[in-house]
């Protein structure tokens, strides 16, 4: 899955793409990201509200929870585990996302993602009653159950707040982030071991935590899930809202629903305990398929753009095709020989004119390179090449008569137009001109000086 994510965007973006050589980044362009898909349905967001004040509702004035607290051998590792390789996957597909886009809100949510998976992994290490950890403290586990929700709501939060604020990282840097995220989950697990016998123990018996705990749980992670789903609620409803921040909110909403449950029902074992456990990896899936809708209206807009350009590439060689055609009627219907040469006077265009007029096939104007100076008459061939020359040497157009020798030996005259075509830096790129029979004209002058 995360390899079709990643493959769509990096298909986004080779089809309409910028890359930084030196950042070794790509960033898409020519694509609406402010014009998203639809979000969630309004009607799942006020069936998630109404189940949550159920919920709270259930939980503080009623006492039905009570004597549900049973324990279900590893429970922790079993609930956390899939949240640890969620926030992970999750997170990697975050920075892909930040491949393509350079946002601040796919660098924040993925890098804290990470460092949240992380400490869930140092939550299941912490836990006293399994045969690998005996002797654990049962005081330590909380302080990294409450602080994987704060990494989430914090990154949840930035994302919202922050929200597509360009960030350009190249993969080294992401690399970087990456160890650091992995570094501070060692350092805050080792300061946690480091001054264990300064810090409050979060647990007294029967497996209640203590008022301390919640206080501490409901300052730092409860406030940091109000500001995310604030920030993610406001983000969603603005104008300029993706998809993936009308999804946030959700995520935030689902945590602190899970989150707030526990702390008003602080026994471990407890149901409350167990949806805390479950609401993490819960919504995490939320914000996945946020990506995955995403990534399907993404898809779309490549199949869309790609059908636009292919009409309009069609459109483009049609318009272009039937210009050609009117210009070669113009130039076929024009009693004249029009051409095309390079600077070494090789034909690269001959109009059918040529041979009407001197009988020599098209097909040997742009074959043949001698055939240029050939039909010059002998008499005349030195001063007209000297013309000619001259015309591409100095790069100004010329215009002059000369006679010239037909396939069938008949002179003809002719009078030449040469216009030079020059690059940006002055040298001849092309020489095009018109050849025009003059031989009545030349005639009739002939005839009136006799008859003088």
């Amino acid at each position: 899955m995360g390899r079709t994510i990643g493959s769509t965007w990096s298909a986004a973006a080779a089809t309409s793409s910028r890359t930084d050589p030196e950042r070794g980044m790509t960033m898409l362009r020519n694509v609406d990201w402010t014009r998203g898909p639809e979000g969630p349905r309004s009607v799942l967001t006020v069936l998630l509200a109404l189940s949550g004040l159920v919920y709270f509702g259930v939980v503080t004035l009623t006492s039905v929870l009570a004597p549900y607290r049973f324990a279900i051998p590893y429970a922790v590792p079993i609930f956390d585990t899939p949240f640890v390789l969620a926030a992970i996957g999750v997170g990697y597909l975050c920075w892909e996302r930040h491949r393509v886009r350079q946002d601040v809100r796919s660098a924040s949510l993925g890098g804290a993602l990470w460092l949240a998976g992380l400490l869930g992994v140092a939550h299941i290490l912490a836990q006293p009653d399994y045969s690998s950890t005996l002797g654990v403290n049962p005081g330590i586990a909380p302080y990294f159950f409450f602080l994987s929700y704060l990494a989430g709501f914090v990154g949840v939060a930035l994302a919202a707040s922050l929200a597509d604020r360009p960030l350009p990282l190249s993969d080294r840097a992401r690399l970087r982030i990456a160890a650091a995220a992995l570094g501070l989950s060692v350092v805050i697990v080792v300061a946690v071991w480091a001054i264990r016998p300064l810090l409050p123990s979060l647990v007294m018996k029967p497996g209640r935590l203590t008022p301390f705990a919640i206080l501490a749980g409901a300052l730092s992670a409860g406030l940091a899930g109000v500001w995310a789903l604030a920030a993610g609620r406001k983000r969603a409803s603005g104008r300029d809202g993706d998809v993936l921040a009308a999804f946030l909110p959700l995520a935030a909403f689902i945590w602190l629903l899970g989150l707030t449950g526990f702390l008003l029902w602080p026994f471990r074992y407890g149901l409350p305990w167990y949806i805390a456990g479950l609401a993490r990896p819960v919504g995490l899936g939320v914000i996945l398929v946020g990506l995955m809708r995403e990534q399907i209206w993404l898809y779309r807009e490549i199949i869309s753009k790609n059908r636009d350009l292919t009409a309009r590439e069609v459109m483009a060689r049609a318009e272009a095709a039937a210009s050609e055609r009117r210009f070669a009627g113009l130039v076929q219907d024009l009693d004249a020989v029009v051409w095309e040469a390079d600077a070494t006077w090789r034909f690269s265009f001959v109009s059918d004119r040529a041979e009407a007029i001197l009988g020599y096939p098209v097909a040997l104007w742009l074959a043949d390179p001698q055939l240029f100076e050939r039909h010059i008459h002998p008499d005349d061939r030195e001063g007209t090449l000297t013309l000619f020359r001259e015309a591409a040497a100095r790069g100004r157009n010329s215009s002059f008569e000369y006679r010239a020798v037909a396939a069938d030996a008949r002179t003809v005259w002719l009078r030449a137009m040469v216009h030079v075509v020059q690059d940006a830096h002055g040298r001849v790129e092309k020489l095009r001109g018109l050849m025009v029979d003059v031989s009545e004209r030349r005639q009739l002058e002939d005839e009136l000086r006799q008859a003088q």
